[in-house]
């Protein structure tokens, strides 16, 4: 029995029918994906998705003492994003030592803001401490932790929350890592004469 060519047309024109939705269907599926994922993206972008110091001013190294150290800190919210701004004293090794920062998430909402410093070659015969300001920005921070560590020590903390924030600070000193202990122990040494000096 012959195969009527009408049945053959429909059926081809119901295959190509269905090809075409599903192609549509396809090319939709790709428009929309790299569509939210470029807004994906250019969020991201706009506001910064991560936190950095954008900011760090460190004064020459002077003679000072570990007994009167002072710390401060400020922020301001701009765009979504907060900026906190440090402002303390680390013990360096040598005059011309540097002091850098680099700020990494350790968890959610939680910043580690690191002070790292270099060895240098200038020594000077006493304590010598460098003041430092450094601004870490943190996207959409409604609530956050940063702990502030001197090469790894840690040295303060700070936090915000929706009811308010706090933190607090040791008065502990940490020893240059280029430091050995008994350059370290005439530093303290000469802390303990300046100190006494200021007070006299």
């Amino acid at each position: 029995m012959p195969i009527d060519s009408n049945l053959l047309d429909d059926g081809r024109s119901s295959r190509h029918a269905a090809l075409v939705v599903v192609g549509a269907l396809l090319v939709l599926f790709l428009v929309l994906g790299f569509a939210v994922a470029v807004s994906d993206f250019s969020a991201g972008e706009g506001e910064g998705s991560v936190a950095n110091v954008t900011n760090i001013e460190t004064s020459d190294a002077a003679c000072g003492t570990h007994q009167r150290q002072s710390g401060s800190e400020a922020q301001r919210t701009a765009g979504g994003t907060t900026y906190l701004s440090l402002n303390g004293t680390i013990p360096v090794a040598a005059a011309d030592s540097e002091v850098t920062a680099q700020v990494d998430e350790i968890g959610e909402n939680r910043y580690r803001l690191n002070l790292q410093r270099s060895p240098g070659n200038r020594t000077a015969d006493c304590y010598l401490e460098v003041r430092y300001n450094v601004t870490v920005a943190i996207p959409r921070a409604q609530e956050y932790t940063v702990l502030v560590t001197h090469d790894g020590f840690l040295k303060e903390m700070t936090y915000r929350t929706r009811r308010g924030g706090g933190g607090w600070m040791t008065g502990e000193v940490t020893r240059p890592p280029s430091m050995n202990e008994s350059t370290w122990e005439h530093a303290l040494n000469a802390s303990e004469a300046y100190n006494r000096n200021l007070s006299s």
